[in-house]
């Protein structure tokens, strides 16, 4: 007797292979820790209110996502270098406007549109045009000593 004939006869489970492996999957999604992982995007991200990567104070405005395995992140004597992408369906002046307010109430003060600078540092938001409307816009966060 095979080993999942022997476990299927153990446990009483049905003798259909296709409902039995449906079964074992469902059990093993639900015994995994954090769910189902989808590379590039954290769980953490998708699953509540997060921050840009490397940027522990800017949040991520409802409707992206990070995509962590576009994010940089360089802690050095003359300052941090960060740079974090994210992605979603939202609208290019939705961002412009989300960032316009959050970023000065987090002490960023505005140096043009899409730019802020804080304690020696300069952030630059740049928005990537999907083409059309409902497309994936991408947003670039890029945090340089002055």
């Amino acid at each position: 007797m095979s080993t999942t004939a022997a476990l299927m006869y153990q446990f009483g489970m049905p003798h259909h292979p296709v409902l039995t492996s449906a079964v074992l999957a469902i059990l093993l999604l639900a015994a995994a820790p954090s769910g189902l992982r989808i590379p590039g995007i954290f769980p953490a991200q998708a699953a509540e209110s997060a921050f840009v990567e490397g940027i522990d104070d800017l949040p991520l405005m409802p409707g992206l996502v990070g995509v962590g395995d576009q994010s940089v992140v360089f802690d050095k004597p003359g300052g941090r270098i960060v740079q974090a992408v994210a992605t979603g369906r939202v609208r290019a002046a939705a961002v412009r406007s989300f960032y316009a307010d959050t970023a000065p109430q987090l002490g960023w003060k505005s140096a043009g549109e899409g730019r802020y600078t804080r304690d020696g540092e300069s952030l630059r938001i740049e928005l990537t045009d999907p083409g059309a409307p409902g497309d994936v816009l991408t947003v670039r966060f890029i945090v340089n000593p002055q």
